[in-house]
């Protein structure tokens, strides 16, 4: 369903071998039995309340019991955290996720210093796209290794971390690529100081780079999530085309959007705008009411957009959806990437299935079908915080195969020339399509 707002989880009272945990004693270590009750409490919540859509409950067991099984005399906060984190990113549930505690996600923004160049992955390569360190590294240098792990290594065990639906992978490595830095220090290494071996040019050397402190960079795959809840929309009307610019629907006032989407389409309908640009990119979801609300202006006929078989409280959206007074009724296209998830792949099945415009991009993440109405749950020693979903939503949509994401009608991927020179290859596609510069 989505994320309506940023949730603040309290952090539960942690209980260490010796007194509690500080943001300053992210070290201390906790006890056996401490961690089996915590490990308990953790499989208690997946077993018992789970959803389980698209996981397999047999092999969760097995994983679980393997798991147990690995738990030391003494561990870490981080040592336990990166056990049990596999089994949640197993749930194959974009809406679960394991964070640390709130205790130690403030050391993180506090005290850690980060790896400081910013990366995408290709062909699982790492690619340097940004340098926030004092060597001027060459933006569009291949990263073979940190701290002598081979890069392949580090994109592998970061993103078998990474939370999706069902057989999905592309916002594994969406997430990781994104939030390297914190997802590193996370799940790899937590070293603030960096030995990088790099290919430039055909030209191999090693470079040792300090860490960079930056609060914004504390992230944990649950926070990823939040990252664009409250994220100002962009509405306006060119010569040629009108463009809408939606990068959440997690959105602090929505009827504030409802009432400048309703001037926007009608601004559109008087000027006999022929063109429409709905960019999507990055859109992780939100609440229903807003997606249904722009869903309104694209339709040109009722159309349902959950199914019956949804939780009764959605019952008001279960019934067709009427058009909207000022329903745009020309040429429609729709950007779209892996950052589309939830409510957002919701919209992107019932799109595709009524063939309402055209897609543009690449696939999402989110498609028809997706757990969610989560709950939060904090470990009772460590800290951790648990997130998993409880129950199963779908759009009105049968054609697109459950567990996979809305493919784009025209394919267009982001290349690392096109990071490196800002170009944005989908939205140029459409430029030209409808002819404007």
């Amino acid at each position: 369903m989505g994320i309506i707002r940023i949730l603040i989880c309290l952090a539960a009272i942690v209980l260490p071998v010796t007194g509690c945990t500080t943001g300053e004693e992210i070290n201390a270590r906790y006890e056996k039995e401490l961690l089996r009750k915590d490990f308990r409490q953790f499989r208690n919540h997946i077993e018992k309340e789970s959803a389980f859509l698209f996981a397999d409950i047999e092999m969760i067991d097995e994983l679980l019991d393997e798991t147990e099984k690995q738990i030391k005399d003494t561990m870490s906060e981080l040592e336990f955290y990166r056990l049990l984190n596999p089994v949640v990113a197993r749930l194959r549930c974009g809406h679960s996720f394991l964070s640390v505690s709130t205790s130690f996600q403030q050391n993180m923004a506090e005290s850690v210093k980060y790896f400081p160049l910013s990366v995408r992955i290709s062909d699982d390569k790492l690619f340097v796209i940004e340098d926030r360190s004092t060597e001027k590294i060459s933006c569009g240098a291949q990263i073979m290794s940190i701290n002598q792990i081979d890069s392949r290594t580090i994109i592998k065990k970061i993103m078998s971390n990474m939370s999706s639906d069902g057989d999905d992978v592309s916002r594994h490595r969406y997430d990781a690529e994104r939030h390297f830095a914190s997802m590193y220090y996370l799940f790899v290494d937590e070293s603030q100081a960096f030995t990088v071996e790099l290919l430039d040019d055909e030209s191999l050397y090693e470079v040792t780079l300090d860490g960079i402190s930056d609060a914004t960079l504390a992230k944990t795959p649950m926070t990823i999530m939040f990252d664009t809840a409250s994220s100002p929309w962009s509405l306006r009307i060119d010569d040629t085309y009108a463009h809408a610019v939606i990068p959440t629907f997690a959105m602090d006032d929505v009827r504030r959007f409802e009432r400048e989407l309703k001037i926007f389409f009608k601004t559109v309908k008087e000027r006999k705008t022929g063109s429409l640009i709905v960019d999507l990119r990055g859109n992780y979801g939100g609440s229903v009411r807003p997606v249904v609300t722009l869903f309104s202006y694209l339709i040109d006929r009722p159309l349902r957009f959950f199914s019956n078989d949804n939780p009764f409280y959605l019952f008001r959206w279960k019934r067709e959806i009427k058009k909207a007074d000022y329903a745009f009724d020309g040429d429609l296209y729709v950007l779209m990437d892996e950052g589309c998830f939830s409510m957002t792949g919701f919209l992107l099945s019932l799109l595709k299935e009524h063939d309402i415009g055209t897609l543009y991009g690449v696939k999402s993440s989110g498609g028809n079908k997706c757990s969610d109405a989560s709950r939060n749950r904090v470990l009772r020693n460590t800290g951790l915080r648990l997130r998993y979903s409880t129950d199963i939503f779908q759009s009105a949509v049968e054609s697109i195969p459950q567990g996979e994401g809305v493919q784009s009608d025209i394919v267009v991927n982001m290349t690392i020339a096109d990071y490196l020179s800002l170009n944005d290859p989908v939205l140029n596609a459409v430029l030209e399509r409808i002819g404007s510069d």
